[in-house]
């Protein structure tokens, strides 16, 4: 998933070999660390985590909060005027 109009990607759990390959190739490299994308495979990613890439280059696993569907849909038809 993109955000609109930011660097930011995320990447949720997933079972695709191309997306676990596309993570590991945007993890930064460290001498003295893995990549988290090989501690912990997008395979193995709870229910609203993710691995964030920011776009100051960082990687970071985040917990997302459930979407709210409702809540959406509540602001999208204030803004129609509904």
């Amino acid at each position: 998933m993109l955000l609109a109009n930011t660097a930011t990607k995320l990447f949720f759990r997933s079972t695709d070999g191309i997306a676990q390959r596309y993570v590991r190739d945007l993890c930064p490299l460290t001498p003295d660390r893995p990549c988290v994308a090989d501690v912990r495979p997008l395979s193995t990613l709870r229910p609203g985590e993710c691995y964030a890439v920011l776009a100051d280059g960082r990687m970071e696993r985040r917990r997302l909060g459930q979407f709210e569907w409702r809540r959406l849909n509540t602001t999208l038809d204030g803004l129609r005027g509904g």
